[in-house]
């Protein structure tokens, strides 16, 4: 997750949120995501991929012990408790989903500039719902994977993603 965040800091120069939002300005030409376009791109889908695991959503939701193979929270929690469960799942679900759309795309900044009369807290809603509703069809439409499949897959393709990001937004940033 970390590593993804690196090419967007390169091309933002700085670790402050707001100033990233605010090197996106100006409209969609000008998010992270668009700009130096592949190696944005992967960083995006390797963040997106790498919150997914984090929120051990489908298909990263692997049991690991018997009691999770048996029901998992649902056995162990009942009532308030697995509320309050579902609760820090879905609000963790929800930073992340803001977390990406401040660093790729754009923020609380509008699509198009004749739009920013619309408050900033309504585009950054906007575009996490959208991102929410994304991994939340991908969480409910994909089967779970081995805990092996699953760390194999994360070191091989994901890293080897996040390096070829960093790289060729180096290179980008360079020429």
């Amino acid at each position: 997750l970390v590593l993804s965040t690196i090419p967007v800091i390169m091309m933002a120069e700085t670790f402050n949120m707001m100033e990233i939002v605010n090197c996106q300005a100006g409209g969609i030409q000008n998010w992270f995501i668009i700009r130096s376009f592949p190696f944005n791109l992967l960083g995006a889908i390797v963040f997106f991929t790498a919150a997914m695991a984090i929120i051990r959503m489908n298909p990263f939701s692997a049991p690991q012990a018997g009691p999770d193979v048996a029901g998992g929270q649902y056995y162990e929690y009942g009532g308030i408790r697995l509320g309050i469960s579902y609760l820090a799942r879905y609000t963790n679900l929800f930073i992340l989903a803001s977390t990406l759309s401040i660093l790729y795309l754009g923020g609380w900044e509008p699509f198009l500039p004749s739009l920013s009369p619309v408050p900033g807290v309504v585009w950054i809603v906007i575009k996490s719902l959208v991102i929410i509703f994304i991994q939340l069809w991908i969480h409910r439409t994909l089967p779970g994977l081995r805990i092996d499949t699953i760390t194999g897959e994360s070191w091989r393709i994901l890293f080897g993603l996040s390096c070829i990001g960093i790289v060729g937004t180096g290179i980008y940033s360079i020429f």
